[in-house]
């Protein structure tokens, strides 16, 4: 991956399936993507990178807590 789209957060992605929703100007690693047969779908999420993350830093996983009841 080159250092410029690391620096983009290639690879702070979400996989849903056989797409993966990733930041926008990443193209090799989108190319890369496609040739592994998945589908990338690419977001700015340029605002998040000034904080230090990306599209997988804005997922909230509610299945990671099956242990919690509710209560």
């Amino acid at each position: 991956m080159p250092d410029a789209e690391a620096a983009r957060f290639a690879c702070n992605a979400l996989v849903i399936g056989d797409a993966v929703v990733m930041n926008t100007g990443c193209p090799k690693t989108a190319e890369a993507l496609v040739r592994l047969g998945l589908h990338a779908v690419e977001t700015p999420t340029d605002e998040f990178i000034k904080a230090g993350g990306s599209v997988k830093c804005l997922v909230l996983m509610l299945d990671a807590f099956t242990h919690w009841s509710g209560g």
